[in-house]
């Protein structure tokens, strides 16, 4: 008998697009008992709402962290598929084989790859005029200044993450637009809640990174390499919006991502912390003299500034940042948006 599972949907203001996923998810070979959609948008979706198989769910805080944890909250399921709004699927059979793999009772989740329809971010971002030809020296070079990339699959200190292993490879992280996990390997007792005020402030980032170390420690964490999954772009998101706003949130949650990542493996804090001030100052350094190299200066003094910024930042929070948020804040708002639910 083939496992039972949810698909959660957040979203934000975007009707039309969350109209098309709906309608991708409905042409599936294998579907869901339940498609759970958490809308914090600025006003009800009632049109969404009349489509069979449709649970609704009306989220008082617009961050993604804590959307994904209501709808985890209103699954009954074993087995979750989650997806942001602007998602695309390719294959009808694309649930079906990412389903199947939870055969093996070693699967706690599955990752599968999917395209970007365009590199919108990547094109606004300044490339660096400071990368090493030979690879060699260029490694050598990153293993120096903190940026050390991990083996395939594997995360790291500041969130760095491995390059995606090969098909049915294993990874520690998720990626964003599109996974699937048992419910209770994310969100247990070991989760952080203060990941939900750092996007509340826009400050926060990874998340999904987070979700997916976390879950495994539980178990495999399967990697599928055919593209099954459109990531379609908006060009609204927060992250891409302008290059000193993307800057400050990448520098400033690379020191929460670190102690996250020392948490879980029970490994030293003041051994993250001392990464993440290596790691920036090259950061930094390194921003500053491509700035003075090129000839596009204003996109990279907008990322110097940001860097600058999320490093004060971070430092300023350290205590904060380094500490699991025991205050019972959004329990009561996650009690209040379940209760709106129920009473509809």
């Amino acid at each position: 008998m083939q496992n039972k599972f949810d698909v959660i949907i957040t979203t934000y203001n975007r009707e039309e697009s969350l109209k098309i996923l709906v309608e991708n998810i409905l042409e599936q070979t294998l579907l869901p008992e339940n498609i759970i959609v958490v809308d914090s948008s600025s006003k009800e979706n009632e049109e969404i709402q009349k489509i069979q198989k449709i649970l609704y769910i009306k989220s008082s805080h617009g961050n993604q962290p804590y959307q994904r944890y209501l709808g985890k909250k209103v699954s009954k399921n074993e087995i979750l598929i989650f997806m942001d709004d602007d998602m695309r699927i390719l294959e009808n059979s694309a649930f079906e084989k990412i389903i199947n793999k939870y055969e093996d009772k070693n699967i706690i989740g599955v990752q599968p790859n999917f395209t970007n329809a365009n590199e919108f971010l990547q094109e606004k971002l300044p490339k660096s005029k400071t990368k090493l030809k030979n690879q060699k020296l260029d490694k050598l070079k990153r293993i120096f200044t903190g940026y050390y990339i991990p083996d395939d699959g594997e995360l790291s200190y500041c969130g760095i993450r491995g390059n995606k292993p090969k098909d049915k490879g294993t990874v520690e992280y998720f990626n964003g637009g599109v996974f699937s996990v048992k419910r209770n390997a994310i969100f247990t007792n070991i989760f952080n809640p203060l990941l939900f005020s750092l996007f509340e402030k826009r400050i926060g980032m990874g998340e999904d990174t987070i979700l997916g170390f976390e879950a495994s420690r539980f178990g495999n964490i399967i990697y599928l390499d055919n593209s099954m999954f459109l990531h379609d772009d908006q060009k609204d998101s927060t992250y891409s919006l302008d290059i000193y706003s993307y800057a400050k949130r990448t520098s400033y949650s690379r020191l929460f991502l670190s102690f996250e990542y020392v948490r879980l493996k029970d490994n030293s804090k003041l051994l993250a912390f001392l990464h993440f001030y290596w790691y920036m100052f090259w950061r930094v350094l390194n921003l500053f003299i491509n700035m003075i190299i090129s000839k596009k200066r204003k996109s990279k003094w907008d990322m110097l500034k940001g860097f600058l910024w999320g490093w004060y930042k971070a430092t300023e929070d350290v205590f904060e940042l380094a500490n699991i948020d025991k205050s019972k804040y959004w329990k009561k708002e996650m009690k209040r948006d379940e209760k709106n639910y129920a009473n509809k």
